[in-house]
């Protein structure tokens, strides 16, 4: 199955935002011609940075899921609690959503995060208490998707 993937621009601010919108629209039009030319199922997945997932910030949430749905596909990661943690200014390990799949041309998988998102249950956690992974790996955690046979 063909797959592309991701590495939006980062950051919360209005143009690293609008930036990745750009970005979107770029990768959603490769998607669809490749889509239309090889009539195959699709997966676009990556750290797409969408740092306004959880509470909508600056219309990042609904533009991505609007322009995923008008090119045809799906977004099974949108229900995430987390799919990493960032260190807060609160002085918390603080969950967060950069990480997306879309699919198309097949039935939408179940998407499940595991590592250290799992066993926090994507709330926050005091950084006095780090876990290996964030410290030694990534901030981002694993996330699978059950694909059809």
């Amino acid at each position: 199955m063909p797959s592309r993937v991701l590495h939006l621009a980062a950051g919360s601010e209005p143009e690293r935002v609008a930036r990745r919108r750009d970005q979107w629209g770029r990768a959603l039009a490769i998607a669809r011609r490749l889509r239309a030319r090889d009539q195959l199922p699709l997966l676009v997945l990556g750290d797409v940075n969408s740092t306004g997932w959880l509470d909508d910030a600056g219309g990042e949430r609904s533009f991505v899921l609007g322009a995923a749905a008008d090119a045809g596909f799906t977004v099974p990661t949108a229900d995430l609690a987390c799919t990493e943690f960032w260190r807060s200014p609160r002085g918390r390990f603080e969950p967060s959503v950069l990480d997306h799949t879309l699919v198309a041309g097949l039935t939408p998988p179940k998407a499940t995060v595991h590592g250290y998102c799992a066993r926090l249950a994507c709330r926050p956690h005091p950084l006095d208490e780090p876990t290996a992974e964030y410290a030694t790996v990534s901030d981002h955690c694993p996330v699978t998707l059950d694909l059809p046979p």
